[in-house]
């Protein structure tokens, strides 16, 4: 019976942690100074003093702004769809448009 509370007590604690992990995975920090500093932020880990956000939107739509020397990464980016970016890929034998028009 004490071997099965302390399983149940550990495996709690356990979730716990992993769920804490989670929450504070895609965390952006606003300073006291009112800086969002995403995880990319060479600053991110210095930040002790901050209100979270979920999203560098969220946190800049509350007033926040970037960092003086702050860079748009590639995968944070919101770029549309460009064919250009595919032009390697050439449909010699048209089977896509063919596949396209029967959905």
């Amino acid at each position: 019976m004490l071997r099965d509370y302390v399983n149940t007590k550990i495996i709690s604690f356990i979730v716990l942690l992993l769920l804490l992990a989670i929450s504070y995975a895609d965390v952006v920090k606003k300073s006291s100074s009112g800086i969002c500093h995403g995880q990319q932020s060479p600053h991110y880990d210095r930040t002790k003093n901050f209100k979270a956000f979920d999203s560098l939107d969220k946190c800049l739509k509350s007033g926040g702004r970037l960092p003086a020397n702050y860079k748009k990464s590639e995968a944070s980016s919101n770029s549309s769809y460009s064919r250009n970016a595919f032009q390697h890929w050439i449909d010699e034998n048209k089977t896509a448009s063919i596949l396209a028009m029967n959905y």
